[in-house]
């Protein structure tokens, strides 16, 4: 069994070898390009996806608690806006609900 599993790591390590390195680009734009493509840009990419709702969605309370602290109420006024980004600034990762 044993020798079994070193010969496997052996074999392993000359098909690890036998990849020319030609394939991969080494430009970091490119490189870039091809592993974030559906990654938001700027600084925003850096926060964390929404949460999903809990799990007894949809009970009254619960919807009420979305429509009035939720992500797109706090972005509809001028003040809202200013909780979500006092929220940045403090660094939460959950902005708003």
């Amino acid at each position: 069994m044993l020798r079994k599993l070193i010969s496997n790591i052996f074999q392993a390590k000359s098909l690890i070898k036998a990849i020319p390195i030609q394939q991969f680009s080494t430009t970091p734009i490119v490189a870039a390009k091809t592993v974030a493509k559906n990654v938001p840009k700027g600084a925003w990419s850096y926060m964390d996806l929404p949460k999903e709702t809990r799990n007894r969605f949809p009970r009254p309370s619960e919807t009420k608690r979305v429509k009035t602290h939720g992500w797109k109420t706090r972005m509809s006024t001028l003040h809202g806006r200013k909780i979500i980004m006092r929220r940045i600034l403090r660094g939460c990762h959950e902005l708003s609900h």
